[in-house]
């Protein structure tokens, strides 16, 4: 698993300004603490004052207390912020600086007034329910001159301006925490960067010798330390440079040996797995996953005799040679493999290891095999067909020899077969020769090549078939563009269409329609259609009827004189020039051939 790095920075900075936030924080909760019970203290003294004060200067009787506290109330509810609360000890009001008594609530039961009543000064912070906000209260009890209680003198302040002035502070605190936080910060970050900045470059001049690019030398400043280390990264990065180049030379030498190779080479370790291998290996095998490296040998080529060779050519550590068959997309490649096995040491800073390879070079000899195999199949058709005449023309020449000479009539009708044998051998010779020529000859070197009108080489071949269709009543139409031209030999391409309409003709019922149309299409090529409706061509037949001398209905081709080699001719006929040749259906219904020449 890839582990993220992180700068020093990002060591250092979060806890350093977590320990910043804890001290200011510290310091900023404890001054406004302090500056809070200071405000409370000064306010609850300033209370505590103005009740001394009135104290001394209210007469000591009830009934007096009763007739001058309204006028206090109301002379000095004009100079202070102080309201004062004038409350009997059953806890009448019976004067008040900012609301009507009579008007007022019983207060026998507030805190301040109750701990008066007690004999004892007492200060609360509540909701005022007669205000409704919150106040500091003080509460001093009111005595005559036998010290027995005869009222109670409240003194209050809204605590609003407490809380505004706190308010403040707090603003203030919070402001100076913060910039002395961030000056705190940035203090801490400059002098990271005397680290992090020599650092970082250090770091991109290694990274750049990690890509072998070894023409920028380290420049450091900062600390000893980093002085140091940069000058041992330009030391070993020289001793590299040296050793890298004559490793480079010799692997560039290697790989383009390997990638030039025709063969493919697949080099795998003791446990037979891909180690390395060439791009012509990689085109041979055709393995559709990636990376191909890594992998065993019998999950890329997935033969087992295969496999069981490279063990045994591993175990007994010698060089073999072995051909086997494996299936590539769907099919069958012959391989010539041949494996070696190589030993070596390699010193390493861990000591001496020993390292066992196996080394596979696979030739791909399908094209050889199949070459042989066409070979086999031409001779065994070639002497087939010629055999198949030959033996008929022996045949009715012993019988003549043996008297049947005498006979006019018969005498005359082998002879007449004589001569049929005789033009088919040499139907098979000539096309066995044109197709020979075409085959050497497919780039069409000295062949007259011109501009002609496809209408021409068209009805020569149709005038040359028109008899025989005439014979078994069948009618061939054209339908040519006017103008329609090509580059090509008109002579080849006559008899490109002599083959097709021969065929159809050949084949197909009486009052049969054989026809033959020239258009170009979209793309500019011309393309050239001769269809019928004769029996068609099965479909197991189909990818075969091009080849040289097969037939769809091998004793009915031969009884109509096909050699078996017209559509071959017709294939390298159109290869000769640059086009092609389909068989564009061939069912029941009729077959249909479409030469395709380029634009």
């Amino acid at each position: 698993m890839k582990t993220k790095s992180r700068s020093i920075v990002s060591y250092l900075l979060p806890p350093m300004v977590l320990l910043f936030i804890i001290l200011a924080g510290s310091v900023a909760f404890f001054s406004y603490r302090n500056l809070s019970s200071l405000l409370y203290s000064e306010y609850y003294n300033r209370l505590e004052s103005t009740a001394a004060v009135l104290q001394a200067a209210l007469p000591d009787t009830s009934d007096e207390l009763r007739r001058y506290a309204p006028q206090v109330c109301t002379e000095f509810g004009k100079k202070q912020e102080i309201r004062l609360t004038f409350i009997s000890p059953d806890g009448t009001v019976f004067a008040d600086t900012h609301e009507n008594p009579s008007a007022m609530e019983n207060h026998a039961t507030r805190v301040e007034i109750r701990q008066a009543l007690n004999g004892e000064d007492a200060f609360s912070l509540r909701e005022s329910p007669t205000l409704s906000i919150p106040m500091l209260y003080h509460g001093t009890p009111l005595r005559n001159s036998d010290g027995k209680i005869i009222a109670v003198l409240r003194s209050s302040i809204p605590a609003r301006r407490i809380e505004s002035l706190l308010g403040s502070a707090a603003l203030s605190i919070a402001l100076i925490t913060a910039v002395l936080l961030l000056f705190s910060v940035l203090a801490m970050v400059l002098v990271s960067r005397k680290i992090t900045v020599p650092l970082s470059r250090i770091a991109k001049y290694a990274s750049s010798y990690g890509e072998f690019d070894f023409s920028q030398s380290v420049k450091a400043e900062g600390p000893r330390e980093i002085v140091t280390t940069a000058n041992a990264l330009q030391k070993m990065a020289r001793a590299l440079t040296s050793r890298i180049g004559k490793v480079s030379s010799q692997k560039q030498e290697l790989e383009a040996i390997l990638t030039g190779m025709n063969e493919g080479v697949i080099v795998l370790d003791h446990n037979l797995v891909i180690t390395e291998l060439n791009p012509a290996a990689v085109k041979l095998i055709n393995y559709s996953s990636e990376p191909i490296i890594g992998k065993s040998l019998i999950q890329v080529m997935r033969n087992t005799d295969i496999d069981n060779f490279a063990l045994e050519t591993l175990t007994a550590k010698a060089v073999r040679q072995s051909s086997f068959v494996i299936a590539v997309e769907g099919e069958q490649k012959h391989l010539q493999i041949n494996a070696a096995t190589i030993e070596a040491v390699l010193e390493g800073v861990y000591g001496r290891n020993e390292i066992q390879r196996l080394v596979l070079v696979l030739n791909d000899i399908t094209h050889l095999k199949r070459l042989e195999n066409i070979r086999k199949e031409f001779v065994a058709n070639v002497s087939h067909e010629l055999k198949t005449p030959i033996t008929s023309i022996g045949g009715f020449v012993e019988t003549l020899l043996d008297g049947a000479i005498e006979d006019k009539d018969t005498a005359q009708r082998f002879l007449h077969i004589i001569h049929n044998q005789v033009d088919r051998l040499g139907n098979i010779i000539e096309d066995l020769l044109t197709l020979s020529r075409l085959e050497q000859n497919e780039g069409g070197q000295g062949i007259t090549f011109e501009q002609i009108e496809l209408i021409n080489p068209v009805q020569e071949a149709v005038s040359m078939c028109r008899r025989k269709a005439s014979e078994n009543s069948i009618e061939i139409r054209v339908d040519c563009e006017t103008g329609l031209e090509i580059y090509g030999n008109s002579r080849l391409i006559g008899q490109a269409v002599f083959n097709l309409l021969n065929n159809a003709v050949k084949y197909c019922p009486e009052q049969s329609v054989v026809q033959v149309k020239g258009e170009r299409d979209a793309d500019g090529q011309v393309r050239l259609a001769v269809r019928d409706n004769g029996p068609g061509i099965p479909e197991a037949d189909r990818s075969r009827i091009f080849e040289r001398f097969y037939r769809v209905e091998k004793a009915r081709s031969r009884d109509a004189g096909g050699t078996g080699l017209g559509l071959a001719i017709v294939k390298h006929i159109m290869i000769t020039h640059g086009g092609s040749v389909e068989l564009e259906s061939g069912d029941s219904a009729g077959t249909s051939f479409l030469l395709r020449f380029p634009a």
